[in-house]
């Protein structure tokens, strides 16, 4: 009996070490393109392009952020199933949400850049918009996609499709260099024309694992809105506060001033994948070390994950402090010469953050998102209150003191929330803390 447990533990184990593995390789790649994009269009382009560029991105970022809470992330939770069957129904409902909700970004959009095309807004941005509303489409359904093939555990179908759109997108952004064509709204029609190609792959390949009941799309949606409303509304919040800061600089100071802030932020994410890569491994294991351990092996989960991410940020952190200011010039240009200062903060703000992976993962164990909903409201009054003036008066290195302040607030009231939870655990069910104790190192690992 007990190796028959070490056996399922280690199983267990690699499949976690495999899917984690192959969740980095692919976030590097989606990740590596856009960073390459960013690039190509500060060295071949004006800042201000790469401004532009910027703020159409967190107009994409705020729409996939929706998508997502609100689709994909129910669907990966309720699609298992116990003979591991695919439910096409279930999954050809998700479809029909992601063009309906994409159909409502493209009404958006378009609207936006009509009230945009009258000189109203920041200059240069309304063909961005009207590019964005021909693509929108696209771009959901390639995150569509995405999600879904690591939710199938298919995770080689996803790497295959993001090779395919990042060759694209690559490739497709230095011909037009070539051309002399280059800017941010031909770069949005690169985007979408790569994420149609490889979506249009993914769905005629995949299209015997759909099968649309329109008697289940309703039911079907109500459910993933039962499951993802406080995620909806927390993911909404934190894509605004951190969507923000590029608005208030072209706002206030114009674009060159967003492309400056881009730039450093732009050294400063090269963890990304490894973070998100860890959030998307993490969620699982501590819902399954809750279930199975309760909240004593639940805490370990979120302290080995807090202590992994501290020592990794610290290391990460020390060399982006000596060659930041060195890395932006060789990646962007010298026209981005003197941004250290800038790079330190956004540094210590990601360092902030990062934290509070653990914090994330064991309050959604714990069914407790409206606790992270609360932790991004007060990292949005902060951005609204603190960092708009911060970003006025001080321009880029303002809004980095912005979001770091932000990051900081919201970090320590997830610890908090995430201490009461665990503390009122505690106390409600000392008597049982001995038998939990004895569920030994298998099940909770």
């Amino acid at each position: 009996m007990q190796a028959g447990k070490r056996m399922a533990f280690t199983y267990l184990s690699w499949e976690t070490a495999c899917t984690g593995l192959v969740t980095v390789i692919d976030q590097a790649i989606v990740s590596g393109t856009s960073f390459c994009l960013s690039v190509i269009i500060a060295r071949r382009g004006s800042k201000e392009q790469l401004g532009v560029y910027v703020l159409g991105m967190s107009i994409v970022l705020f729409v996939t952020g929706l998508h997502n809470s609100l689709i994909t992330m129910p669907y990966i939770f309720y699609s298992p199933r116990p003979d591991g069957r695919i439910d096409a129904q279930y999954a050809g409902s998700t479809l029909i949400h992601a063009c309906g909700l994409s159909i409502i970004g493209v009404i958006v959009l378009v609207g936006v850049a009509g009230i945009a095309s009258h000189r109203v807004g920041i200059s240069g941005l309304e063909n961005v918009v009207w590019a964005l509303a021909g693509v929108i489409t696209f771009i959901l359904l390639r995150e569509y996609a995405r999600k879904v093939c690591f939710a199938w555990r298919q995770p080689g179908t996803a790497i295959a499709m993001d090779l395919l759109a990042a060759v694209i997108q690559i490739g497709g952004l230095l011909f037009l260099c070539r051309l002399g064509f280059l800017s941010a709204t031909a770069t949005f029609w690169v985007i979408g024309a790569a994420y149609c190609f490889a979506t249009l792959w993914w769905l005629v390949s995949k299209r015997q694992h759909f099968d649309v009941k329109l008697s289940r799309v309703v039911s079907d949606l109500s459910l993933n809105w039962s499951f993802g409303k406080w995620i909806v509304a927390g993911n909404v919040i934190y894509t605004a506060r951190s969507s923000l800061y590029p608005w208030f600089l072209a706002s206030l100071h114009g674009t060159a001033a967003t492309a400056t802030f881009a730039a450093c932020m732009g050294v400063t994410l090269f963890a990304n994948p490894f973070f998100i890569a860890l959030s998307n491994v993490l969620g699982p294991k501590a819902a399954h070390s809750f279930a199975n351990g309760g909240i004593v092996a639940l805490c370990r989960v979120v302290h080995k994950t807090t202590l992994l991410v501290s020592v990794s940020m610290a290391f990460f952190a020390v060399g982006i402090l000596i060659v930041g200011d060195k890395l932006v010039i060789l990646i962007y240009g010298n026209q981005y010469a003197g941004s250290g200062p800038i790079i330190s903060v956004l540094v210590l703000s990601l360092i902030a953050g990062a934290v509070a992976l653990g914090f994330d993962a064991g309050l959604y164990a714990m069914n407790r998102a409206n606790a992270i909903f609360h932790a991004y409201v007060l990292g949005l009054c902060v951005t609204v209150f603190v960092g708009f003036w911060m970003a006025k008066y001080y321009g880029p290195l303002g809004a980095a003191c912005g979001l770091l302040a932000a990051s900081i607030v919201t970090s320590t009231s997830k610890y908090l929330s995430l201490s009461r939870l665990i503390n009122g655990v505690t106390k409600e069910t000392a008597h049982r803390l001995p038998r939990i104790e004895n569920v030994g190192p298998e099940s909770v690992q």
